[in-house]
């Protein structure tokens, strides 16, 4: 599978955006629902006797959060929303999104300061869904958000990163300072590098890739960086029939390791006895 930088991934999905004339409002719909569906998926326990609580910052992360908190309302027994900000601060499709929660009569908590009541509730909370930062995080968490950050690895809760988990660099998987320790990180379309690289992969918890309705096809010929798959390696191997022996199915060299440093070539040559 395809990795992206940050910046590469901005650049798909602005040309899916801009040039195949996918709406915005599609895609963060898509992320959202992807996002709940894991949740719903991988939360071990039925929603309905849920506590849960989203965080959500003022971007399309938090755009994304907000189609989460939707679809989660239908289902939980309790739910808080909180968006760290000012509702005025939200625009585009994030807004539209907070537009259709607050007419549903979902009430989203604006914050500036984090109380003993937000406090409390992110402590007991079964779930938390964690939008505060997206993939063009850079720098640290400080202030409110690290606080937060802070509460939420404080809790039992079940938590699910949307896209990356908030502190994580997305590019580098650096971690300057606080970051939340996702569960489960629901990232959009592909991959990111900073999933893979430590101290990032620490935090990120099982990678769900979500099809978001971003082309795959667009990296094809582009993007030079990859993971390898089970399905990868299977398609080279050859095919081994039930009466073959070991000198019909080929020969290993391994050239590895010198005197002294012959832990390597052990090991490959263990591999290749398997």
């Amino acid at each position: 599978m395809y990795v992206l930088t940050p910046e590469e991934m901005k650049d798909f999905d602005r040309f899916t955006i801009e040039e195949l004339g996918v709406l915005q409002e599609i895609l963060m719909e898509n992320a959202g629902r992807s996002v709940y569906s894991a949740i719903k998926g991988l939360y071990e326990y039925p929603l309905e006797d849920v506590s849960a609580v989203v965080v959500a910052g003022r971007g399309n992360n938090g755009g994304d959060g907000l189609v989460v908190a939707r679809y989660l309302s239908q289902e939980v027994d309790e739910l808080f929303v909180y968006l760290i900000g000012k509702k005025a601060d939200l625009k585009g499709s994030p807004l539209r999104n907070l537009e259709i929660l607050e007419k549903m009569g979902i009430e989203i908590i604006e914050v500036d300061e984090i109380d003993e009541e937000m406090e409390d509730s992110v402590l007991g909370a079964d779930i938390v869904v964690d939008a505060l930062f997206g993939t063009g995080f850079r720098g640290k968490a400080e202030g409110i958000y690290a606080e937060l950050i802070d509460i939420i690895n404080a809790s039992d809760a079940f938590i699910a990163s949307v896209d990356i988990a908030s502190g994580v660099n997305a590019r580098t998987g650096e971690v300057t300072s606080d970051a939340v320790i996702a569960d489960i990180t629901v990232t959009m379309a592909f991959p990111k590098t900073g999933h893979f690289l430590y101290p990032g992969k620490l935090f990120t918890g099982e990678l769900i890739v979500a099809d978001i309705g971003i082309p795959r096809s667009l990296a094809e010929g582009m993007i030079k960086r990859a993971t390898v798959e089970e399905d990868d390696v299977r398609e080279i191997l050859p095919v081994r029939l039930g009466n073959e022996h070991k000198g019909d199915v080929g020969r290993v060299l391994v050239i590895a390791g010198s005197r002294g440093f012959t832990g390597a070539a052990s090991l490959t040559s263990m591999a290749s006895m398997r």
